[in-house]
């Protein structure tokens, strides 16, 4: 059995490789024939919002904690990277390397260690190879070791690193 869609097609387009099947109205061919040309018209482009601005206070704005004295207590602040940085130098001086010069690559490799024994929350080594940079003479100092240039930090004294500190 021919469904209602085919017979309306053959109707309209003639039986193709049988008999002519009768030929109906042309304007009714132009209403069944799929349109080759797409549409005129333009279809409605959704409008693109653009993302709301996250106003970002201002660097001077200081969040301030509240805790209820009497049913919590206020977590411990975190160390910044450079108070990391000098008790890092103040490690080195107390085990006798004060005035010499220390590879970066053996400082970036005790400083977890550190971090462990005073328990406190590590930095990214760059963030505190950053204030240590700064504590130790304001550039980075290379130095031939076995054939290498390798990066080095000066173990300074106590006077030198308040003298930067407050430079800050």
């Amino acid at each position: 059995m021919i469904g209602h869609d085919a017979q309306q097609i053959r109707e309209v387009f003639g039986n193709i490789g049988g008999k002519a099947a009768p030929r109906a109205d042309p304007s009714a061919a132009l209403v069944m024939a799929p349109n080759p040309m797409p549409s005129v018209t333009p279809s409605p482009i959704p409008y693109k919002t653009r993302p709301k601005c996250r106003h970002r206070p201002s660097p001077t704005s200081k969040v301030e904690r509240l805790w209820l004295l009497d049913h919590e207590t206020p977590p411990p602040s975190r160390p910044t990277p450079h108070e990391h940085a000098a008790r890092l130098l103040r490690w080195l001086r107390s085990a006798g390397f004060s005035g010499t010069l220390v590879l970066a690559q053996d400082l970036q490799r005790i400083y977890p260690a550190m971090c462990a024994a005073l328990d406190w929350e590590k930095y990214p080594w760059q963030t505190v190879a950053r204030a240590l940079r700064r504590m130790t003479g304001g550039r980075k100092v290379y130095k031939w070791v076995e054939g290498r240039r390798l990066c080095v930090y000066r173990v300074v004294g106590a006077p030198h690193v308040i003298k930067s500190q407050l430079r800050r």
